[in-house]
């Protein structure tokens, strides 16, 4: 029974039992990366309507099942790989949520007439949809509880892409026709890994100086 009441102990990291848990950090690192290799073939679909001359109602439908694909490919991986049974229910409640909210702001670009309050409003549904991704991946794989710190500059970088992306000089540079996809695809998939990254270090961090604390304990 534990002597303090309301007391359960010191926070100890989530015991590890998930896919790849105990593999070297530079083994998840690579493999991690590679999670993102098979999305770059559904990127490149979006350009087919433009290559084939579809229609724009095909084109609207495509365009919206390919993120759905990519959607429920992110869900898929974030199940996959949660380290624990707890972590996994709570990550695919998360990625659930982001998922929603990314299809729903591409069935309401695809189909919605466009206005000024469609552009703030498709937006603001990029930055909640790309923070929840990275928190996410946070809830399944990180180690401590301080990681969600990285969701600060996750959030600044989900504003700066969705800023970008709504802007015309992106579009107008890098058409989707003449190999710009592969641009989007950067910026998008680069800045989550960018944005899992950080929340990566500030556990690695953790987990050092709680290591250290642990070791300077007198036995």
């Amino acid at each position: 029974m534990n002597p303090v009441p309301g007391y359960s102990g010191p926070w100890q990291p989530v015991e590890d039992r998930g896919v790849g848990s105990r593999w070297s950090a530079p083994t998840q690192s690579l493999v991690s990366a590679a999670l993102a290799i098979p999305t770059i073939p559904v990127w490149y679909l979006r350009i087919l309507p433009s290559d084939q001359g579809w229609d724009e109602a095909l084109d609207d439908i495509w365009t919206l099942a390919l993120s759905v694909v990519l959607d429920v490919y992110f869900v898929a991986v974030v199940t996959i790989f949660a380290r624990s049974s707890r972590r996994r229910v709570a990550a695919l409640v998360t990625a659930i949520v982001a998922v929603v909210v990314d299809v729903g702001d591409a069935a309401l670009v695809t189909f919605a007439p466009f206005s000024e309050a469609l552009r703030w409003a498709d937006g603001g549904l990029v930055v909640v949809s790309f923070v929840l991704s990275v928190a996410a991946w946070g809830i399944a794989r990180r180690r401590h509880r301080w990681w969600v710190i990285g969701l600060a500059p996750t959030l600044v970088i989900a504003i700066a892409l969705a800023a970008l992306y709504s802007s015309d000089w992106l579009y107008d540079n890098f058409p989707d026709f003449t190999g710009g996809w592969i641009i989007f695809w950067v910026l998008w998939v680069g800045g989550f890994l960018f944005c899992c990254v950080i929340c990566w270090g500030i556990d690695a961090l953790a987990s050092a100086a709680r290591a250290k604390s642990a070791g300077s304990r007198p036995g």
